[in-house]
């Protein structure tokens, strides 16, 4: 797999193709067809593309969105396209490819040094006053505009062909760069990508830095007209005041609304609500890897539960500590006018129950709103990652059922309220037995095709949803850990309830 700084190496020489590409396909280019910015851009990724990675992102950002923009707009089958063997497209096409790649690498980097457990997800909710957020994009674009009248003052006041002024003009243009990518990002909806806006806060404070050093290059006055250079070099400076204190924005913004919250493996937390009290108990389990479904060797397993497949999680998540109850339930369905689910045995801290796959992806839709977090369902592999804590075993104490451990084969005759049965090692509760829990996936009748990586597997073509966990009603050889079922959406039962899980 490549580095990023090798995917950077990449990109330099496919940025610099497509720049010729431009400049020399002028016949097959229709009318309006934005070549001398693409042209600009393109050089200015070669050019970023040889800095550091961190100075690199957001150029390669910006210029993977202008060429999406002009291949949708210009690439379509509208009359005048572009041809599609044409030597523009294929350079434009490349290059995007390219720093998708790029991209993705910092991704993958962030997540092998973030080692899963205290990654923070690159998109994360921020609920930062709306006037804050728009504030820092308008300093944003001020500053971009700033900098971009800068730099045009710069190169009009050098004397031609000055590299020392060409350098300062170009450190100045990027300024202006950053800036409108920031401002971008702030302006990108109630979602801040706050690791962008990060990234480019320190890159944009870097950014001043060299601007100063190009302006210190240009001090004797040698490169740059007698005449108006200490208003210029004024200008500059005051261009760089503006610039630093920009960062300083950027810096006091992040530092604000980044969560400050680390997740630790097995750890538990509660969200607020908006109303002050306490979403469900999570809990936080850790990156890894396990077998999913059953060994050829037991006898008891059914062929929906092979083959048996190796899944690894490269992030952690959070599960809920219980089944949802319906204290839990009530109070959602009291806030959104939800119709309540109806009880058997009472209500309070025994699990909800009689509640259909559409009822439970609404709650967690809820949570979600409340918290400013994704709540979810979880998918088939993490349930089962859950349930097995660490363990081979047909239930997680072991291959023999025991009724002491569980509420499951008729024992009771009914639910039992949350918690009365032991935790397993990795303090989840009520995972065999007492109520089955739907999960995200769609329903395939064996794993072959499965994804390795824990997501859901969602097929649209399939109805069914997948149930997990065995409940008070089922036999033991239904309550192993391995067991699957599956419902139609909108199944409702007596002993179905759900467990939410969150993105972390």
């Amino acid at each position: 797999m490549k580095t990023i700084v090798e995917w950077l190496a990449t990109v330099v020489r496919t940025a610099t193709a497509a720049a010729a590409a431009l400049d020399n396909g002028d016949n097959e280019l229709p009318a309006g067809f934005p070549d001398a910015r693409l042209v600009a851009a393109a050089r200015d990724t070669a050019y970023a593309a040889g800095l550091s990675p961190q100075s690199a992102l957001p150029i390669l950002i910006n210029t993977a969105d202008l060429i999406d923009e002009t291949l949708n707009a210009w690439g379509g089958d509208d009359p005048g396209h572009l041809p599609r063997d044409g030597m523009v497209l294929a350079a434009l096409s490349q290059l995007r490819t390219d720093i998708g790649a790029t991209l993705k690498s910092y991704d993958i980097a962030d997540a092998q040094r973030a080692e899963g457990a205290s990654a923070v997800p690159a998109y994360v909710a921020v609920r930062a006053p709306a006037a804050t957020v728009t504030a820092l994009a308008e300093q944003s674009r001020a500053v971009a505009t700033q900098t971009s009248d800068l730099a045009a003052a710069v190169r009009k006041n050098a004397i031609v062909g000055s590299a020392a002024a060409a350098n300062l003009a170009q450190e100045i243009e990027g300024t202006s760069v950053l800036a409108t990518a920031e401002a971008s990002e702030l302006s990108s909806g109630a979602e801040q990508r706050l690791r962008r806006v990060d990234r480019l806060g320190a890159s944009i404070e870097q950014g001043a830095g060299r601007v100063s050093a190009a302006l210190e290059a240009l001090r004797p006055g040698i490169d740059i007209a007698t005449v108006g250079f200490e208003r210029l070099r004024n200008a500059v400076l005051n261009g760089i005041g503006a610039v630093s204190r920009l960062a300083a924005s950027v810096r006091g913004f992040v530092r604000a609304y980044w969560p400050r919250w680390r997740p630790q493996p097995f750890e538990h937390f509660r969200d607020k609500l908006k109303d002050g009290s306490d979403a469900p108990e999570m809990i936080v389990l850790p990156p890894g890897k396990f077998w999913r479904g059953s060994p050829d060797s037991d006898k008891e397993a059914y062929p929906d539960e092979k083959p048996r497949l190796e899944v690894a999680f490269v992030r952690a998540f959070a599960l809920a500590r219980d089944p949802v109850t319906f204290d839990e339930y009530d109070a959602f369905c009291e806030a959104t006018r939800h119709e309540a689910a109806k009880d058997e045995w009472g209500r309070g801290a025994m699990p909800v129950i009689n509640v259909t796959w559409k009822d439970a992806v609404a709650y967690c839709a809820w949570l979600s709103r409340e918290t400013g977090f994704e709540y979810r369902l979880p998918s088939e592999a993490e349930w089962e990652y859950a349930c097995r804590a660490g363990t081979e075993s047909r239930y997680w104490w072991g291959d023999a059922f025991d009724p002491k451990m569980a509420n499951g084969a008729r024992a009771q005759a009914r639910t039992t309220p949350v918690g009365s049965y032991p935790k397993n090692p990795w303090g989840l509760r009520d995972l065999h037995g007492n109520v089955l829990e739907w999960c995200m996936d769609t329903w395939h009748d064996s794993y072959v095709g499965a994804p390795a990586d824990g997501s859901a597997w969602v097929d649209s073509r399939s109805f069914p949803r997948v149930v997990r966990g065995g409940s008070w009603n089922i036999d033991p050889r239904s309550l192993r850990a391995a067991i699957r079922y599956w419902y139609v959406v909108v199944s409702w039962i007596l002993d179905l309830g759900f467990r939410p899980a969150r993105t972390l």
